[in-house]
């Protein structure tokens, strides 16, 4: 949850002050025990964010575990050149600038007050009027529903005063690729939802409600793509841009107009699908078309963005550990790395590190960003994770330049895996390892300090003798005198072997000679309801039977286990 500055913009910058700040807490009030504000000194514990003034609406995306915070701190005029914003949280103690910093981040001071690694420049700034009367009310993000496909992903507000439902166009990186209103005409708006079924509705202060209807959908044309033949130019290199659009279904034969925006403060229009650039200045910038019918005033359909980073590329190092470097299970790693721009290294401040845990090619955990440093650690123990199956640490350190140009550096890591071996004495007797079934002796590759449970056999009949389990030898064995037990492997692996004493003889009659074989299963042996034998067959084949026998003499039938029975 968010709280405003009391009216006080400098105590969004004060980490005791509750003010200005993004909060999470458990369900019972506690701070969440992850939470940046619990390692950082000075710092109320439930503080993960800070540096906004007025966060009046925030909007979680569970689809894509988005946070979006609507900051209307620049109402009124506060800072030098207000603006409402939206802010997107990323990290553990991001500053988002409020109250000296509005609108942007400064990329020729990167490390000033309001440089770009010091303050998190919002997703979108929506400039306050000459009289400061417009505000963000109302935030939720386009999922489905009756709409134009270009819709879906991108996030829908509302200006109070002016009334207007506008939607932030998303580019694939999260960068804003356009911003455009959808809807006007509603008087003192309060909320905008979309409803299960799709539908987007807004509610005014005075209750009322409505539905928004797309109601242009075969008079606008569609995009299907919008391409570079560069994304990463030098100085003055042309960038041709193409697009792939189509015109509106009721009007198959019309000329499309194409706005093209190069995101330098650029833009030119054109009636053929593609134009060239030239970039004067170095840094990041986004391009986008705008399609429309030339000479209707029906919607503009504007192509999602391309990022564009002019000049020489970001040169990120991670130094350690290396790629694809194992570890076991308890290490505490070192990270370490460096990066340059225009073979200057960059500072530490201007650098971010990531790290996911990866299960089976899914991301089961991924941690804030640690930003600010070239140097960090990942705790493999902090967490106890079962590295069952293909399991690894993927550790990512990004840098951005002090012209907003950025790259990254990535490396795996991998618990070390060593030798798990189950033998039986005597050998090939039947065992099982987590569950599966082997016959002894069976070599696995696991990870060390990892827990398994293996069990052997009970009984075995064997070459004529009849074993009995007595007992296991090997290391960090939670029980050797049980069948089923746990075991850890340790550093060096491990090596468990299931020891059997002969308690009898076992196995099919001797066949040289045989004259009598007696049967113990029901179809050569009839009991009674007494358990005495009355009929009890031969099945040597000579059909020397037990006919009706005495009372007296009669055997009793003891079923124990008759199908192991010796006779």
């Amino acid at each position: 949850f968010g709280v405003g500055d009391f009216g006080d913009g400098a105590q969004a910058q004060n980490l005791s002050s509750p003010h200005g700040k993004l909060h999470r807490i458990l369900n019972d009030g506690a701070p969440h025990p992850t939470n940046w504000g619990q390692t950082n000194p000075d710092t109320l514990p439930s503080i993960v964010a800070y540096g906004l003034g007025n966060p009046n609406t925030l909007y979680w995306d569970d689809q894509s575990d988005l946070l979006v915070i609507s900051d209307a701190s620049g109402v009124g005029g506060e800072a030098a050149s207000a603006a409402d914003e939206l802010h997107m949280y990323e990290r553990g103690g991001q500053n988002f600038g409020w109250p000296a910093c509005v609108g942007s981040c400064d990329t020729v001071d990167p490390q000033g007050v309001c440089g770009c690694s010091v303050v998190s420049p919002p997703l979108y700034s929506y400039q306050d009027g000459p009289a400061g009367v417009q505000a963000v009310v109302g935030l939720m993000r386009m999922r489905d529903g009756d709409y134009p496909t270009f819709l879906d992903g991108s996030f829908l507000f509302i200006d109070y005063f002016s009334g207007e439902v506008k939607f932030v166009l998303l580019g694939d990186q999260l960068f804003v690729s356009g911003v455009f209103t959808l809807a006007w005409g509603l008087s003192r708006p309060a909320l905008i939802a979309q409803a299960p079924s799709g539908v987007v509705v807004v509610v005014l202060r005075d209750g009322s409600l409505f539905h928004l209807r797309y109601a242009n959908a075969l008079a606008n044309p569609s995009v299907t793509s919008l391409k570079a033949s560069t994304v990463s130019p030098a100085l003055d290199e042309v960038v041709q841009f193409n697009v792939s659009a189509t015109p509106p279904q009721n009007n198959p034969n019309a000329t499309l107009s194409y706005t093209w925006w190069f995101g330098d403060g650029s833009s030119s229009i054109t009636t053929i699908p593609f134009t060239q650039h030239q970039y004067q200045d170095l840094g990041l910038a986004h391009a986008s078309v705008v399609v429309s019918v030339q000479g209707e005033s029906s919607l503009g359909i504007p192509s999602h963005a391309l990022e564009i980073q002019v000049g020489p590329t970001v040169q990120v190092t991670i130094d350690t550990p290396l790629n694809q470097s194992s570890f076991q299970v308890g290490d505490v790693l070192s990270l370490q790395g460096h990066a340059t721009f225009l073979e200057t290294r960059l500072s530490t401040e201007s650098l971010a590190w990531s790290i996911e845990f990866v299960v089976n090619n899914d991301v089961a955990y991924a941690t804030d960003y640690v930003v600010g440093t070239d140097v960090t650690v990942l705790d493999t123990a902090q967490y106890n994770y079962n590295h069952q199956g293909s399991t690894f640490y993927r550790i990512t350190l990004t840098a951005t330049s002090f012209v907003g140009t950025h790259a990254s550096a990535q490396v795996t890591v991998e618990p070390q895996r060593v030798v798990v071996r189950v033998e039986t004495e005597p050998r090939g007797f039947i065992v099982l390892l987590d569950g599966e079934r082997y016959a002894a002796p069976v070599s696995q590759s696991h990870f060390a300090d990892t827990q398994h449970v293996v069990e052997a056999t009970p009984e075995v009949c064997s070459n004529g003798l009849r074993y009995r389990f007595s007992g296991w030898n090997g290391e960090a064995i939670a029980n050797r005198d049980t069948e089923a037990t746990t075991f850890i492997v340790s550093d060096s692996g491990a090596v468990l072997v299931a020891q059997y004493v002969a308690i009898d003889t076992c196995g099919e009659p001797v066949r040289e000679g045989l004259r009598l074989h007696l049967g113990v299963d029901d179809n050569t042996v009839l009991v009674q309801d007494d358990n005495k034998v009355s009929l009890w067959l031969d099945v040597s084949g000579y059909k020397h039977h037990f006919p009706q026998l005495d009372e007296r003499e009669s055997p009793s039938f003891i079923p124990s286990n008759p199908s192991t029975t010796p006779f």
